[in-house]
C-alpha cells in the first residue's frame, strides 16, 4: 500500500495492514511486559573477558566462530516501559527510524530488538547477525554496550583504514560469522561493500543518520546501495534540531522506497514555495507540519522526556559573558579566526601566553569551577581545539582539580577507561570535543567553553550527563565572549525556534537557555559586559 496521510490515512509503504494496526495499538499502551526482560547486563569484567577471548582466537586462527566462548552467567537487565514500546515498534516495523531524545536509551532498545530476533531465528535453526554503523568516535563504546546488553561477542572495525578493512574481509572469507560495529566511513571502501554483499547480514543499524539528509552526497548513494541488501533497516537519529522537512523525507525514503509520495507531491503538500529570480522556485517555509509529523508516526518514533512524563526539576542553565582582554582585542584586528581568538589566543599568535589575563574565557571558567565545587559535583567541559584542551587542563590542575582530556587522539580503550574512572570519582573535570557515545551520569555540571554554531551538537553534549528519563540537579553553563560571539546567540535562537516545526526539542537546558534568550536580553548582557569593562578600566586607572 502507498498512502498519503489524508482524511485519517497514514504513510504506510510496504508495512502490512496488520502490522500497522498492531503499531497503533502498541503506541496506546504503557508497556509491553513480554519484552521487558529481553536484555542482559554483563559486568565490565565479563565484557572485557569475552571480547579478549574472541579477539585472541581470531588472531590465532584467522577467523572466529560464534558460540565458542560465553560468560559464566548472563545477568538479566530490565527495560523501562518506554523502552519496551520502542523495541516493539522496531520489531513490528522491520525497518523504521527511531529518533528518541538523547539519553533515553536507543542502544539498549536496539539490543532488546537484536535479542528478540536472534531468539526467533534460533527457533527456526537459523543464524542471525547484524551490521551497526556509527561515527568513528562512537564505535568502541557502542561495541561494549552491545556486548553488555546482548550478552554475545560483537566484532569491531575501529576505522576505515585499509589495514582494518583487509583484516576484516580476510576473516569473513575464512568463516567468521559475528556481528560487527563499523564506522560510517567504511561505506566508502569498495572491498568492505563487496564483503557485505557476499556475506549478508540480517539487519542494518545506522546510528546518527543525519549524514543521510542530503541525497547529493556520496554517503547517501552508498547507503542507498547498502540498504537494498538488508531485509531490516533501523536508522537511529537523536538529532534534536531538524529545520528542513526534506531532511526527514530523505531518510525515510531510504528505509522504504514505497513509503512516501514523490518529492514533487510532498513539496506541494508540505512546503511553501516561491519563484526564484529567473527560473524555478525555492522552498521558503513549511506548512501542515502537524499533519506531517502524525502522518509519518507509523515509521518514525521520536520521543522526549516531556512526552514520556519524565520529571525535570532543580536544574539550572546560565549564559555567562566573558569580556575580551586587551590581548584578544589586538589580535582580532589582525585575524579573521574569531572563534580561535575567543577560545585560545595563543593559537592565533604562538608568542601570546594563555591564561586568565590574556583570555577572558579562562578567567570566567575558573570562577565557575570554584563556584560549582566540582570536586563534589564534577564537570564536563566542551573545548573545540586540541592545543587549547591540553593547556587548559594544566591550568585546571594548577587549581587543585584532577582533570583528563578526551579527543580523537585518545584511542578507544583508553577513552573507555577514562570514562570508567571518571564515573568512579577519579576525575573532577573531563575536557573533550566529542559530543556523544559515552555516559557520565555521575557528573552534575556541563560547561560550554566553546560555543558550537550547531545547537544540535550542544544538546547532544549535554546528554552525556542526562542519562535518565527523570533529570534533577544538573547544571549547564554557556560561556559567550562579549561581541560577535554573543551576537550569534540570536542566530542560535532563530534556528532552535524553526526546528520546533518538526521535532520536539524536549527540555534540554541548552535549548531552554537559547530559546529563552531574547534579542533584548542579549543587548542587555552586552551592555552589562561593556559597563563592567569600563568600570574595571576606571579602577585600573586610579
Amino acid at each position: 500500500m502507498r498512502e498519503v496521510y489524508y482524511k485519517g490515512r497514514y504513510y504506510q509503504g510496504s508495512l502490512s495492514d496488520a502490522n500497522a494496526e498492531a503499531i497503533c495499538n502498541l503506541l496506546q499502551q504503557k508497556s509491553v511486559e513480554s519484552l521487558r526482560h529481553e536484555i542482559f547486563d554483563l559486568s565490565a569484567e565479563d565484557i572485557t573477558e569475552l571480547i579478549s577471548k574472541y579477539e585472541a582466537s581470531e588472531k590465532e586462527h584467522g577467523f572466529v566462530k560464534m558460540g565458542a566462548f560465553a560468560p559464566k552467567e548472563k545477568p538479566v537487565g530490565t527495560l523501562r516501559d518506554e523502552q519496551t514500546i520502542g523495541v516493539g515498534f522496531m520489531y513490528l516495523n522491520g525497518s523504521c527510524l527511531l529518533g528518541d531524545e538523547v539519553g533515553l536509551g536507543k542502544t539498549v532498545q536496539i539490543a532488546g530488538l537484536i535479542n528478540i530476533v536472534r531468539k526467533q531465528k534460533a527457533l527456526e535453526n537459523k543464524p542471525f547477525s547484524f551490521l551497526f554503523l556509527s561515527e568513528k568516535t562512537s564505535v568502541e563504546q557502542l561495541r561494549s554496550k552491545l556486548v553488555q546488553f546482548t550478552g554475545d561477542f560483537v566484532g569491531l572495525l575501529p576505522s576505515a583504514e585499509a589495514k582494518y578493512i583487509d583484516r576484516f574481509v580476510s576473516s569473513r572469507d575464512a568463516g567468521s560469522d559475528y556481528s560487527l560495529v563499523a564506522t560510517h566511513a567504511a561505506l566508502e571502501n569498495n572491498a568492505f561493500l563487496k564483503s557485505i554483499s557476499d556475506h549478508r547480514y540480517d539487519m542494518l543499524i545506522f546510528d546518527e543518520s543525519a549524514p543521510l539528509r542530503n541525497t547529493n552526497t556520496g554517503m547517501y548513494m552508498d547507503a542507498k546501495a547498502l540498504v537494498s541488501l538488508f531485509p531490516n533497516v533501523i536508522f537511529l537519529n537523536a538529532t534534536p534540531v531538524e529545520i528542513n522537512a526534506l531532511d526527514i523525507y530523505n531518510q525515510l525514503a531510504l528505509i522504504d522506497k514505497n513509503l512516501l509520495p514523490t518529492k514533487r507531491d510532498f513539496e506541494s503538500t508540505f512546503c511553501k514555495r516561491a519563484p526564484k529570480p529567473g527560473k524555478g522556485y525555492e522552498i521558503v517555509g513549511y506548512k501542515n507540519t502537524d499533519v506531517f509529523k502524525t502522518a509519518i508516526s507509523l515509521r518514525y518514533l521520536a520521543r522526549t522526556r516531556k512526552d514520556l512524563g519524565g520529571t525535570f526539576s532543580d536544574n539550572e542553565y546560565k549564559i555567562v559573558i566573558a569580556e575580551l582582554t586587551e590581548t584578544q582585542r589586538k589580535l582580532l584586528r589582525k585575524t579573521t579566526l574569531h572563534q580561535l581568538c575567543y577560545d585560545y589566543p595563543k593559537g592565533v599568535d604562538r608568542y601570546v601566553a594563555y591564561n586568565a589575563e590574556t583570555c577572558g574565557k579562562v578567567r570566567v571558567l575558573m570562577d565557575i569551577l570554584d563556584e560549582l565545587d566540582v570536586k563534589t559535583g564534577k564537570a564536563i567541559i566542551y573545548v573545540k581545539y586540541k592545543e587549547c584542551q591540553a593547556e587548559l587542563a594544566e591550568l585546571i590542575k594548577e587549581k587543585g582539580y584532577s582533570c583528563a582530556v578526551i579527543n580523537g587522539g585518545v584511542q578507544g580503550k583508553k577513552r573507555s577507561q577514562i570514562i570508567t574512572d571518571a564515573n568512579a570519582g577519579k576525575y573532577d573535570v573531563i575536557i573533550t570535543n566529542i559530543y556523544r557515545a559515552y555516559d557520565l551520569p555521575a557528573f552534575i555540571n556541563c560547561i560550554f567553553y566553546t560555543i558550537d554554531t550547531n545547537p544540535q551538537h550542544m544538546i547532544q553534549f549535554e546528554g552525556r550527563i542526562t542519562r535518565d528519563i527523570n533529570i534533577s540537579g544538573k547544571r549547564v553553563y554557556m560561556i559567550f565572549t562579549a561581541g560577535k560571539e554573543l551576537a550569534a546567540l540570536e542566530t542560535l535562537r532563530v534556528r532552535m525556534s524553526a526546528s520546533q516545526n518538526f521535532t520536539t526539542t524536549g527540555r534540554s537546558m541548552v535549548s531552554q537557555a537559547i530559546l529563552n534568550s531574547s534579542e533584548k536580553e542579549r543587548r542587555d548582557m552586552q551592555s552589562k559586559a561593556d559597563l563592567d569593562r569600563l568600570l574595571k578600566a576606571m579602577l585600573s586607572a586610579k
